[in-house]
């Protein structure tokens, strides 16, 4: 048995998507494919200004492969239907799908500091009850059922790429240890929408299996982005085991394992990328 060291993780021209490919998670992954010899990687998401310059600063680096934007809503049926025919119309065949789009509002009131003394059951009642339910509904419907939508809506794209073997038609969905761990300081909503994506995930991937397509997810901790900003913090970060938050090359790695033939025989499964932190985090 022998196998090249070099061309584990080599990706030379596939196609890829990526949505949410313009800020965060999302940029990260596609310059890592760019740098590992992706053909072709569309970005996705709803502001062309912000696609625009990330697809500009990467293909400033001078790798073969391009980086396309396209602008996509992921939120409705109707704009995962028009971000598909857009792709379906630039390409014929789909090696990589990244369901990266996510949104994390703050809709729904956290418990009280648990080292004070509990509020009364009517004022917490009283406190959720005036949470915004079109808020839940909204970060229902681009972190879990989009990529639902998205994939179906790409599968003979990717039906096609996967034919070919060496761990084409590979299918990520980007959920959260949150949709593991329940703390209640944090949002119900946004734990509640990334548990659906972990399921959307093993549903996609059993319903996909007949088309040798392979399904699975990533379920960042903490790593820098604009939806994190919040919890870069020293307490946070004295939480997670190994003592830091992610690095780019962390989450871009295990990506491109997905990705390659290397992980050609991965299917189904939610991977943790977490630094341990589910191992302290409450409920988790």
């Amino acid at each position: 048995m022998s196998f090249e060291a070099s061309k584990l993780f080599d990706l030379t021209g596939r196609i890829a998507l990526v949505t949410g490919g313009g800020t965060g998670l999302g940029a990260i992954i596609t310059q890592a494919y760019i740098q590992n010899g992706a053909s072709k990687v569309f970005i996705s998401g709803r502001r062309q200004e912000k696609l625009e310059e990330t697809a500009g600063k990467i293909n400033q680096l001078g790798y073969t492969g391009k980086v396309i934007p396209i602008v996509g809503d992921v939120s409705t049926k109707e704009g995962a239907q028009d971000l598909v025919k857009k792709l379906t119309a630039a390409t014929d065949s789909l090696d990589i799908l990244v369901n990266n789009a996510g949104i994390m509002l703050p809709v729904d009131p956290a418990r009280t500091d648990s080292s004070k003394e509990i509020e009364s059951p009517e004022d917490y009642a009283a406190r959720v009850a005036g949470g915004d339910f079109d808020g839940w509904v909204d970060q229902f419907k681009i972190n879990a059922i989009g990529p639902y939508f998205v994939t179906f809506g790409l599968l003979p794209l990717l039906a096609k790429a996967a034919k070919k073997g060496d761990g084409r038609g590979s299918v990520i969905v980007i959920t959260s240890i949150a949709g593991l761990s329940y703390p209640p300081a944090m949002s119900a909503a946004y734990q509640s929408s990334k548990a659906a994506a972990i399921s959307v995930t093993k549903g996609l991937a059993t319903r996909l299996s007949p088309y040798q397509i392979r399904v699975n997810s990533i379920a960042p901790g903490v790593f820098p982005s604009d939806m994190s900003v919040n919890l870069l913090v020293d307490n946070v970060k004295n939480s997670i085991p190994v003592r830091k938050f992610g690095d780019p090359e962390e989450i871009a790695g295990l990506a491109l394992f997905l990705s390659s033939k290397t992980g050609g025989y991965t299917h189904g499964t939610n991977y943790v990328i977490d630094g341990g932190r589910l191992l302290n985090v409450p409920a988790s």
